[in-house]
């Protein structure tokens, strides 16, 4: 999978920088970014045989057609970047970086609340225990026992306690990185999510635990043994501390590239290119290949 999955488009800067182009130069175009946008690089081996593969041309077709296509590329190193696309990944990148950075702040203050707050300095060990006492309802009757904790496998209807939301929203990010799926959740788990959940203040620092983790390349099984998250890792306190505090972060610096040109559209030109890279059109209605709206 991806690192980002979702390529953003903008259509409009698309569309005025490409109206040049043909449909088939568009097709190859377009495959050619979605290619590098799944790259770590965000760029491409600079092999003619292997973008006329990305591209899903022969070596001829992409002979013909590559002249048209490299200006909107750089060769940096070997291989082939595109600006604006350059820009966009290293933007999405930066974003969740900051994303990140927000998630282990919040941990870390958390994390020194709560430590403070049991320290043996922050309360009187003179303090005497008080002794409950009884409220009697008017009736003379003692008061009903308070409502306890729903279990775990509560019936359909009753509202789920915290652990439970807690272990639905871990399955249900599982399901979408490719997670093992938790279908046990017996004391020991439930004792350590509960912990867990401590640490990070609640339901809210655990979601963002939860996308700090499914952005991690390493924990989504990209590293040298294809080893993935689990549940019982993310439960662990070292393994748990170690993804709060970026351990497991994504470390790959990208460059801007600068713009491309935009190049006046030119129907006849198009039409012209279209037929030498296609000879087999000849004769037949090639409409649709002439440029919009003709």
């Amino acid at each position: 999978m991806a690192e980002f999955p979702a390529l953003p488009l903008w259509t409009d800067a698309y569309l005025g920088d490409t109206t040049h182009l043909t449909t088939i130069e568009h097709g190859a175009y377009l495959l050619l970014l979605m290619s590098m946008w799944r790259t770590s690089t965000c760029s491409l081996p600079n092999d003619d045989k292997l973008l006329a593969r990305y591209a899903r041309l022969t070596s001829g077709q992409w002979a013909r057609i590559k002249p048209v296509l490299l200006p909107f590329f750089r060769v940096v190193d070997g291989r082939i970047t595109q600006g604006r696309l350059s820009d966009e990944h290293n933007f999405v990148r930066q974003r969740r970086l900051k994303a990140s950075n927000s998630i282990n702040t919040r941990w870390l203050k958390t994390k020194e609340t709560a430590d403070t707050s049991v320290s043996p300095e922050n309360y009187d060990r003179n303090t005497p225990t008080p002794t409950p006492t009884p409220i009697e309802s008017p009736d003379g009757d003692s008061p009903p026992d308070p409502p306890k904790t729903l279990p775990l496998d509560s019936p359909s209807g009753q509202q789920p306690d915290e652990l439970q939301i807690a272990l639905a929203e871990y399955n249900q990010t599982a399901k979408q990185v490719g997670w093992p799926i938790a279908a046990k959740f017996d004391e020991d788990r439930r004792r350590k999510l509960r912990q867990r959940l401590n640490d990070v203040g609640g339901l809210d620092g655990w979601r963002q635990a939860l996308l700090k983790a499914s952005a991690s390349n390493h924990c989504r099984g990209q590293n040298s043994r294809g080893w993935v998250l689990s549940l019982d890792f993310l439960l662990q306190a070292s393994s748990f501390t170690k993804l709060m505090e970026g351990n497991y972060d994504n470390r790959r610096p990208i460059a801007a590239q600068p713009a491309v040109n935009r190049r006046e559209y030119d129907p006849d030109e198009s039409r012209r290119r279209t037929l030498e890279a296609f000879p087999d059109l000849v004769g037949r209605d090639c409409g649709a290949f002439t440029g919009p709206g003709h």
